[in-house]
């Protein structure tokens, strides 16, 4: 499996995913069609399939004109609002690329229908890969237009925390630095964390320390299982804690937008 990050508007990624035994691709996120396809052109692959993690034109912006350039594309998402959508995929559906196996995972919170794509090669040592979209960053989750912090909590630990510890992440907008590689150093069990700490307690009883303490005491170093608790702390926090916060959330942001609707600072995306 060979992964191109094609570099996108001013702080986006979009993800060129190979089958190298086939030479068949999938495009995440084409936001820029007209690079994705000279892209494709260069490796002389064949792209079939296009993977959409939500509906913000800055990720699927692009898919209708990409279906122009490039008919009988399967254009797969979680979500009616994505443009040119032909499969609409739910929490653990499977696809195929070349020999590749996608799973889905539904994250919703940044958007109701957002969806994380875990991709693997059978029988190979090659370490799988997901592509989480606007769920998580090394700085932080994607804000909660749609959702709440309990579901933020259940996409970052209970889904994405428990993927393989060999998962490579994706890094889709630079805007918050490279996107984390979710599984890389956390362990898929929570067991030797306190219990104050396990995924099994909803944020709202939760007991845990701060994320500033915990690098003060040097525990995110020497433990790495806890920067993904670090991040989503972090989050809530805003999400709870800060009215400027709680108001641009409300609003939108101006880059999940098209253009033509950045005048409107009102306007949902």
């Amino acid at each position: 499996m060979k992964v191109e990050s094609l570099p996108a508007l001013t702080d986006n990624y979009m993800y060129l995913v190979i089958d190298d035994d086939t030479k068949e691709a999938a495009i995440v996120d084409p936001v820029q069609p007209q690079k994705v396809v000279e892209t494709v052109r260069k490796y002389g692959v064949k792209l079939t399939t296009v993977l959409t993690t939500h509906h913000h034109w800055d990720h699927a912006g692009g898919n209708e004109k990409l279906v122009k350039l490039e008919p009988g594309l399967k254009v797969y998402g979680g979500d009616d609002r994505i443009g040119a959508l032909t499969h609409r995929v739910t929490h653990l559906s499977t696809l195929q690329v070349g020999s590749l196996n996608v799973k889905c995972l539904s994250t919703p919170c940044h958007t109701s229908g957002h969806i994380c794509y875990f991709v693997s090669k059978p029988n190979s040592s090659e370490p799988p890969a997901v592509f989480t979209g606007d769920t998580l960053f090394v700085a932080g989750c994607g804000k909660f237009y749609e959702g709440t912090a309990d579901e933020m909590y259940k996409a970052l630990l209970e889904v994405l925390g428990r993927l393989p510890p060999d998962t490579v992440g994706s890094a889709p907008s630079a805007a918050r630095a490279r996107e984390c590689t979710v599984a890389t150093n956390t362990p898929s069990t929570t067991s030797s964390l306190p219990a104050t700490w396990s995924p099994a307690m909803p944020p709202s009883r939760r007991n845990w320390p701060g994320p500033r303490s915990l690098y003060r005491s040097g525990q995110l170093a020497r433990r790495p299982s806890l920067r993904l608790l670090s991040v989503f702390l972090v989050s809530v926090d805003q999400e709870r804690g800060h009215p400027e916060w709680r108001r641009s959330t409300a609003l939108g942001s101006p880059r999940c937008r098209p253009p033509s609707q950045r005048s409107s600072p009102t306007t949902r995306s």
